[in-house]
């Protein structure tokens, strides 16, 4: 019929030069997002901490702000038909948008980056640089502790009774925990009673669940030089698996089945 008014007038294609803006902004986007996936990976979050301690929640955050909202900006705003002033303008908005939503990104994640697996109570702790500054600790100091990345390291409390009912009411009244306060914080000492104490109890899981016990055996036999090593839990913010600690106090593996169906 004449005059007919259909649905499809009101969402017009979007015109080549839009999408060819939008496609050129994501890839500059992706380049960025391999550059802090090194980051977060190697650096920030090595070996089980991506998986277990934050890395891959920082990587949806590094998306979120980096391969999402910048290159959707420029599909809605970016118009070939203005003129070049203004197209330079929307374009370093859009830019500036995502650099400071970017660098909002890039601090949450950095601040939440493991600096240390503290031993306390039969179990590594993570420790954040977040929580370390806090307390104005010395981040220097506790990657020097261990010769891993992040270090192991023992929480060690004073001898001094004084000294230690103020560590135990900088937990009480201001929240760190033992595990998170740097000045508790000390090298992995090999043969520490506490690393053969918390392998007897992961000794007992593994008497009950077949699983572990097979992920357990399978690890030895094909590492047959990880001699006199201790199998101790870590507890990270989203998972707990087991670390495989040899006789010089380094991690040496990860098992993952321990705590299945368990925590």
């Amino acid at each position: 019929m004449a005059g007919a008014v259909t649905a499809s007038m009101f969402v017009p294609a979007p015109p080549r030069m839009r999408l060819r803006a939008f496609l050129i902004h994501l890839g500059l986007s992706a380049i960025i997002f391999v550059l802090l996936m090194a980051c977060i990976v190697w650096l920030w979050y090595p070996g089980p901490f991506f998986h277990h301690d934050g890395g891959w929640r920082g990587t949806l955050i590094v998306i979120a702000v980096d391969l999402v909202l910048g290159p959707a900006l420029t599909l809605v705003v970016f118009d070939p038909a203005k003129v070049r002033r203004k197209i330079v303008l929307d374009l370093c908005v859009i830019g500036a948008i995502q650099a400071a939503a970017l660098a909002w990104g890039i601090q949450i994640v950095e601040g939440q980056r493991p600096v240390a697996a503290a031993f306390h109570a039969g179990a590594f702790h993570p420790v954040t640089a977040d929580l370390v500054r806090q307390q104005h600790g010395d981040l220097a100091r506790i990657a020097a502790l261990g010769r891993d990345h992040p270090p192991l390291v023992n929480v060690e409390l004073p001898a001094d009774l004084r000294a230690r009912n103020e560590v135990m009411r900088h937990w009480r009244e201001d929240g760190f925990a033992l595990q998170t306060q740097p000045r508790l914080l000390s090298a992995l000492a090999p043969g520490l009673p506490g690393l053969e104490a918390a392998d007897r109890v992961v000794a007992q899981i593994a008497a009950v669940n077949p699983g572990f016990r097979n992920e357990r055996d399978a690890f030895f036999a094909a590492h047959p030089e990880v001699g006199g090593a201790r199998l101790v839990p870590f507890h990270g913010r989203y998972g707990n698996v087991v670390f495989v600690i040899d006789a010089e106090a380094r991690l040496r593996g990860v098992l993952t089945h321990a705590f299945e169906g368990i925590l």
